[in-house]
């Protein structure tokens, strides 16, 4: 008898979750961005977020959390309440973090579950547009004939940018400085400015507006060429530096949301990625429209995080919360 309740309770538990996934959402999403307002992860999430809207019926909000290499964020999101009324849209950061901060206050991989990528795209090294040199050959050159190396601007440390910074330095054999910002636009600026000489930063913040105002110019790719982008860029590769990373944006939930949440999202964001006004609109301010399913989405986290990591502990990169 208390076998068949248990088996009773069972069947009710799961038509209850199946209630839930068909019934979500049934009122606003909160999109949580790790970042400032205005880069292009936060207009990448108003984008996907009105659109994700549209199919599902509800409004999604964007909620700014930057901070810590967008772990304060990301943090919010893994001790949030898993219903699938809180997502985190979060970068290639995510790979890096559990090497760079071991001392978080949650574990990325054990307390986010990856739903969907939206965006995958090279960064850019840029450099001041009175910048001495215009090709990477010439930044090498620069950076060995000055005794203090290269300062090289990023949104933060911790970050991609700086692993791919500290990662040009070791292949390269040059020293390399990393100068932090609270943010890409933050980074770009200086970098337009002549504050720092170059940056490592992704498309949106310095493509089209910087780079066709020219303020800044481009050295090189971090990574295989998306192809909304000019096939003039060379990327660090085709240059002579043997590295290839680039920048993903996905979204996340707390560990513990059912799962038929989690495949709704999914195919939600799925959809979303087909349509061309998100295509256009994400190519307009300089990402390209991408979209990994869940599983491929976990793999690529863990082939990521499996090739940073050595990068990493051979530069002796740190980074403080």
């Amino acid at each position: 008898m208390i076998r068949g309740s248990a088996i009773c309770f069972l069947f009710f538990a799961l038509s209850l979750f199946a209630a839930h996934a068909e019934d979500y959402p049934n009122r606003s999403v909160r999109i949580v961005v790790p970042y400032p307002p205005g880069g292009g992860v936060d207009v990448t999430a108003r984008v996907v977020g009105q659109k994700l809207g549209e199919i599902l019926g509800q409004q999604f909000i964007v909620d700014n959390r930057p901070g810590a290499s967008g772990t304060i964020g990301a943090e919010a999101v893994a001790h949030g309440n898993p219903d699938g009324y809180t997502l985190l849209l979060s970068t290639s950061d995510f790979s890096t973090a559990p090497e760079l901060l071991p001392k978080l206050n949650f574990d990325p991989q054990k307390d986010l579950l990856p739903v969907a990528i939206v965006s995958d795209n090279p960064m850019i090294v840029v450099a001041n547009a009175n910048a001495p040199f215009h090709d990477l050959k010439g930044l090498l050159e620069t950076a060995r004939a000055n005794a203090n190396g290269m300062n090289y601007a990023t949104p933060g440390s911790g970050s991609l940018n700086h692993v791919i910074g500290e990662w040009i330095g070791v292949t390269a054999h040059i020293k390399v400085l990393q100068v932090p910002f609270k943010g890409g636009v933050e980074a770009s600026t200086a970098v337009a400015s002549g504050d720092v000489p170059v940056g490592i930063v992704s498309t949106p913040s310095v493509y089209p507006a910087l780079i066709d105002a020219g303020k800044i110019n481009v050295i090189a790719l971090t990574g295989r060429r998306s192809p909304f982008l000019p096939a003039s860029w060379p990327t660090l590769a085709e240059a002579g530096l043997p590295i290839d990373a680039r920048l993903w944006l996905g979204v996340f939930v707390p560990a513990g949301t059912p799962q038929s949440i989690v495949s709704r999202l999914d195919q939600a964001i799925g959809q979303a990625m087909q349509d061309d006004a998100v295509r256009k609109r994400m190519n307009d301010i300089g990402f390209g429209p991408d979209y990994l399913d869940r599983a491929a989405f976990a793999a690529r986290i863990a082939a990521d995080a499996a090739r940073y990591g050595p990068i990493i502990r051979q530069s002796g990169i740190t980074a403080e919360r």
